[in-house]
């Protein structure tokens, strides 16, 4: 109540602002939305900034939305507007500003309107759509957009896959100082795909990205705290240190960050950094997976299937893998194609396994899920589901070997002839 009523007072004392404003100037509610949603991002911004956590959600919504009625032709207070309904976790909301500020050219908006299609945030999930407005905002010069274009250029998502697009858009962000783009080109080093293999030039741009991430930090960032926390825990750009990675995600998930609270459940869940507490791993998870994501979803099943640390709950799992196959996550497809398989938690059904298992091809980033599958060297499926899966195969014309209960080799290089026809 006590929240309504100032939501209630802000946007009284908004609009007193607009009635007082001379004819054709900015009002002071536009100012003070520049003051409490800009985006130190944002190109065309006019104050210096504030991290989307540390936004008066209440305050910045009700002014920002008297400032876009007194102003619908300034596309940038209407993506700010946008920023305030995102930290309230508003997402239809936010989409809705952020396609209107996007069809204005606002370039920052165009990349947040490209990030929600991306991950099915207020929005039906549209990766296709999703990397047009990435392309348009990276043209513009948005860095965040051109790390997202890259990144959908090494998934093959929405795009035809190509490491060498995906590496050419991480060097124009990194450019622009941009962190994430700094800690993939380290991790092509580390790799040597399409650049030369290179631990110390990859340790240097791992360096680099930390100081970034330690910089948003510092300005209350939740999710560069969660990024720090995973430099320790992997040792990129610093020595290896669990207890600091505890820390540091401990840190992001308390402040809503879902990216450490992932991180802090799994470190639960494997013990790691702290002892072993399946009821601590799944609590994160599940709050994780609660706001929406799919990933989170994907791991709390297979933590929930696990009954490692407790007992195991099959039919809690497949819920959580429905779940996040139907968010767009390629492991959720994957995890929840294999309990059709073999009726584990749901019903036994080939052919629902088998259209999974095409579903979580399409799905997959960086080839990850068709990596996986090498590595297992063939299916866990049964018999009758490996049928079903050369069937489809063999429908879409990429599979012409016998139709029997072999899910080994042949069926993998048809997988990769389905992933490169149909990203």
């Amino acid at each position: 109540m006590r929240t309504i009523a100032l939501a209630c007072l802000v946007a009284l004392t908004a609009s007193a602002a607009i009635a007082q404003a001379p004819s054709g100037a900015p009002s002071d509610a536009a100012a003070e939305c520049d003051r409490l949603a800009a985006s130190a991002y944002d190109a065309e911004a006019t104050a210096p900034g504030i991290v989307t956590d540390l936004i008066d959600q209440a305050r910045a919504i009700a002014v920002c939305e008297a400032a876009v009625a007194q102003h619908p032709e300034i596309a940038r207070l209407a993506f700010q507007l946008g920023r305030a309904y995102a930290a309230a976790e508003r997402e239809s909301d936010a989409v809705r500003v952020h396609r209107q500020a996007a069809e204005k050219g606002h370039a920052a908006a165009m990349g947040s309107l490209g990030y929600r299609l991306n991950e099915g945030r207020g929005v039906p999930m549209d990766k296709v759509e999703a990397v047009k407005w990435f392309r348009l905002a990276a043209e513009k010069g948005d860095a965040a957009a051109m790390d997202d274009l890259a990144t959908a250029y090494l998934d093959g998502a929405g795009v035809g896959a190509s490491v060498a697009e995906a590496l050419r858009w991480y060097r124009q962000a990194a450019a622009k100082g941009y962190g994430p783009s700094m800690h993939s080109i380290g991790a092509f080093h580390r790799l040597g795909e399409v650049v030369a293999k290179d631990e110390a030039e990859a340790e240097r741009w791992f360096q680099r990205a930390l100081d970034w991430y330690r910089g948003e930090a510092e300005r209350g960032a939740a999710f560069a705290m969660a990024g720090v926390g995973l430099f320790y825990e992997r040792g990129q750009g610093v020595p290896r240190d669990d207890a600091e990675a505890v820390r540091w995600l401990r840190r992001a998930a308390e402040k809503g960050s879902e990216a450490g609270m992932i991180g802090l459940g799994t470190l639960y869940h494997y013990g790691q950094g702290v002892p072993k507490d399946a009821g601590e791993a799944r609590r994160w998870l599940l709050q994780a997976a609660q706001k929406g994501n799919a990933r989170a979803m994907s791991i709390l099943g297979r933590v929930l299937a696990d009954g490692a640390n407790a007992p195991a709950d099959d039919i809690e799992a497949a819920r959580w893998f429905r779940r996040a196959s139907e968010k767009g996550d390629a492991f959720g497809s994957f995890d929840l194609s294999l309990n059709h398989s073999v009726g584990i938690g749901v019903r036994e059904d080939a052919e629902e396994a088998a259209r999974l298992m095409l579903l979580a091809v399409r799905q997959a980033g960086s080839a990850d899920l068709v990596r996986a599958l090498r590595q297992f060297g063939a299916f866990f499926v049964s018999a009758d589901s490996c049928r079903a899966l050369q069937r489809r195969l063999g429908a879409a014309g990429v599979y012409t070997d016998p139709i029997n209960d072999d899910c080994g080799d042949a069926v993998l290089r048809a997988i990769d002839s389905f992933r490169a026809r149909d990203p």
